[in-house]
């Protein structure tokens, strides 16, 4: 097995809390189901084609109750929470002189908005930041993989890619990359350690 060299993170459930799926787990009925109008919206939202207030419009009204647009958007922000354990591991990667990059399924504007505003030192701690309204391309479509890896200068064998969604995992291993489907950080840093990764 070649050497990692560059490790990327998903962002939602692995680094950060989800601001849109945690709001409707919050806030929506446990039986709520998405419609196909409410995913594709998303998926547009993460492609950067649609603004976040054309979604938020379609969750404003649940239960029999009128929500304004501000009140959703202000629970929204509650989502996007630095996940610290994770974050560790990062930090640590890059200690080790491993290239630490962000490839993200989400919308610039929240994260600049949110994330960043917050947490400076989340942007500053990854290089290539790949976010896919940047690039107009969602994961698992290969090309965001692709585009990551010309970024980053990286070969395919000496990446690891970790990612709460299977899915996207076995897109990445597709393409050669190495892929850790992440759980936990307890986890994590016992799957690293097949990669002779240490943390």
């Amino acid at each position: 097995m070649q050497k990692i060299t560059t490790v990327f993170f998903d962002c939602y459930n692995v680094l950060c809390t989800p601001p849109l799926f945690g709001w409707v787990k919050k806030y929506l009925p446990a039986d709520f189901t998405y419609t196909s109008d409410i995913l594709e919206m998303i998926v547009k939202y993460d492609l950067g084609d649609v603004p976040e207030e054309e979604i938020l419009r379609l969750l404003c009204v649940y239960e029999g109750k009128q929500r304004s647009l501000e009140e959703i958007k202000e629970e929204v922000r509650e989502g996007g929470i630095v996940l610290e354990d994770a974050l560790i591991i990062a930090k640590a990667l890059k200690e080790k002189g491993f290239r630490v990059g962000l490839l993200s399924n989400g919308n610039r504007e929240f994260f600049d908005r949110k994330t960043f505003a917050e947490r400076p030192d989340f942007k500053d701690l990854f290089d290539p930041l790949i976010i896919s309204s940047d690039v107009h391309i969602v994961k698992p479509d290969a090309a965001i993989f692709t585009y990551a890896l010309e970024t980053a200068n990286a070969v395919a064998q000496e990446t690891l890619f970790i990612d709460d969604s299977l899915v996207n995992i076995e897109a990445s291993i597709a393409l050669g990359i190495h892929g850790v489907l992440y759980t936990t950080p307890e986890k994590l840093v016992e799957d690293l350690k097949q990669y002779d990764i240490y943390i």
